[in-house]
């Protein structure tokens, strides 16, 4: 499910995630590699959505990367 609560509520997508079978997707959350970071502390995501024209190659890169280490989609 991509996107379910907005950006910045990162209590709400911990809760959310812990209550629910349903893979949940960062899109406008994630938006740079320390947001991704703070996901993944959370527990909250299990996908990200990376789009260049919203973060920029080097940054969409750095999320890339991020995702991957730490088990991401």
């Amino acid at each position: 499910f991509e996107q379910p609560l907005p950006r910045g509520a990162h209590d709400d997508w911990k809760e959310l995630a812990a209550r629910t079978p349903i893979p949940l997707c960062a899109d406008e959350s994630a938006r740079s590699a320390a947001d991704v970071e703070e996901l993944v502390k959370l527990g909250a995501v299990r996908f990200i959505n990376i789009k260049t024209m919203k973060s920029g190659i080097a940054e969409a890169w750095a999320m890339m990367q991020t995702a991957r280490q730490n088990g991401l989609s």
